[in-house]
């Protein structure tokens, strides 16, 4: 099995993108997006649409969907109420906490780098799994949004480690790219999310993956395993 690199024990840090890598919040977004395009009898915006603007804060991703549109604030409020009903929605992956208490006893640094807001906390809360990172940057931290690395960089600083010592991992275009202008060593598309395979590897992934536990493995094949 191919290792992350010759030297990985260069690696200080595992950065995550959320929605979409750390749990599955696809249908919960879609259908939230889908109800508040409904009550505007907006009805030529398909779900590849959607997933194109993922990665976004909420109200960037509507007015990117629908050119010229007003009082976004209300959309958000549509939006974050419709997912508020329908918290069932999103579902975890099997893989994903062990994957991280693994890498946390390894004694790598963890972090999370969000296009969502200050809800963040709770949806990690949600699958019990905040504990783990050392730190978490969401929108209201930062200005400039992705594919721009302002909050990937400002988390990195936060780490108290450098990009060249940092693998990033997103589901979305816009982490990909977000990844590469931020310098870190790998950036690792996730599949399981909002981009396909295609994608990810089109828009700069150094490698892609489908599921956290073959981030594992790659970390550690041939008895090599990362760390400070």
């Amino acid at each position: 099995m191919e290792t992350i690199r010759q030297n990985p024990e260069a690696i200080e840090a595992v950065v995550f993108d959320m929605d979409g890598v750390l749990f599955d919040s696809r249908e919960m977004i879609y259908q939230a997006m889908e109800h508040v395009l409904a009550i505007r009898n907006i009805t030529d915006v398909t779900r590849d649409d959607m997933a194109g603007v993922t990665g976004k804060p909420i109200a960037e991703m509507y007015r990117v969907l629908i050119p010229g549109i007003e009082n976004v604030d209300d959309l958000e409020r549509e939006h974050l109420a419709h997912h508020d009903e329908n918290l069932h929605l999103l579902q975890g992956f099997d893989d994903t906490e062990a994957s991280l208490r693994r890498l946390r006893d390894q004694n790598y640094l963890l972090g999370v780098f969000t296009g969502f807001n200050e809800l963040t906390y709770g949806r990690l809360d949600q699958f019990g799994i905040r504990e783990y990172f050392h730190q978490i940057v969401e929108t209201t931290q930062y200005k400039k949004f992705k594919p721009d690395p302002e909050g990937l960089l400002l988390c990195i600083d936060r780490l108290a480690t450098t990009p060249d010592r940092v693998i990033y991992i997103g589901d979305g275009k816009s982490d990909m790219y977000a990844g590469k202008a931020a310098g870190v060593q790998q950036t690792i598309g996730f599949t399981q999310g909002f981009g396909s395979r295609e994608a990810l590897l089109e828009a700069g992934a150094d490698r892609t993956i489908d599921s956290l536990n073959e981030l594992i493995e790659l970390l550690e094949s041939e008895g090599a395993q990362l760390g400070p």
